[in-house]
């Protein structure tokens, strides 16, 4: 069933940016686009795409029915805070990589919700991403105040159970080296991969900050990761 937001919702909806990755536009980014801003009301939606794609964006959303869109370059994504392109940075990936390990372009995407609390200028203390293929049909909760008026976010589960044992096993390790914890799964089985998810820019600063200590790493985090 479709929820229904209560006034308070869309005005905390209306304070958070929507940090939506996009490697190309394609025949359902408008309707992406169109539903974000229906459904949620955002402050801005910021659309993190190379910079030919950003410029035909900018130009068809006059058309559509979404506003407050904006476009960042990936190209540029990292050049300001570490002097890194996306070229270097897939050229990193590319040298460490081995056997199955994933495509690039999905840790790159990764890379970029994760930057979006530090990368982007003025972004909202609490922002969310938005998968740039995943067309909401239907309202989902995202957020609600409880009786105490502490606001609460949600994120709606992506996958009921894992798809691969490799990659599970690659992001165990991963985790374990870069931030010494465990991963925890729901006590009631599945995963936790959500489809989208509601950041605290504090907190994602401190998590980026933990992963340089915990490694003793000199290496800038988008690299170190």
């Amino acid at each position: 069933m479709e929820h229904h937001q209560s006034e308070e919702e869309i005005c905390i909806s209306r304070q958070m940016d929507f940090i939506v990755p996009l490697k190309q536009i394609g025949l359902i980014t408008r309707a992406v686009l169109e539903a974000i801003f229906i459904f949620y009301e955002p402050r801005r939606i910021i659309v993190v795409t190379p910079q030919r794609e950003g410029e035909i964006l900018m130009k068809l959303v006059n058309q559509w029915k979404v506003k407050r869109v904006e476009y960042f370059p990936e190209e540029t994504y990292f050049k300001k805070n570490f002097n890194l392109s996306m070229a270097d940075i897939t050229a990193e990936y590319d040298i460490n990589r081995s056997g199955d390990q994933r495509e690039p372009g999905w840790w790159i995407q990764q890379l970029i919700k994760l930057g979006a609390a530090t990368q982007i200028p003025n972004i909202s203390k609490n922002y969310a991403v938005w998968d740039g293929d995943l067309v909401p049909t239907r309202r989902w909760r995202i957020c609600e105040k409880d009786s105490n008026g502490n606001i609460k976010y949600f994120i709606a589960i992506l996958q009921a159970e894992a798809r691969s044992e490799f990659n599970t096993a690659q992001y165990a390790l991963c985790m374990k080296a870069l931030t010494g914890f465990e991963p925890i799964n729901p006590s009631e089985g599945g995963t936790f991969v959500a489809h989208h998810m509601i950041f605290n820019t504090e907190y994602m600063k401190e998590m980026l900050n933990l992963m340089i200590k915990c490694t003793g790493s000199n290496l800038p985090w988008p690299l170190l990761i």
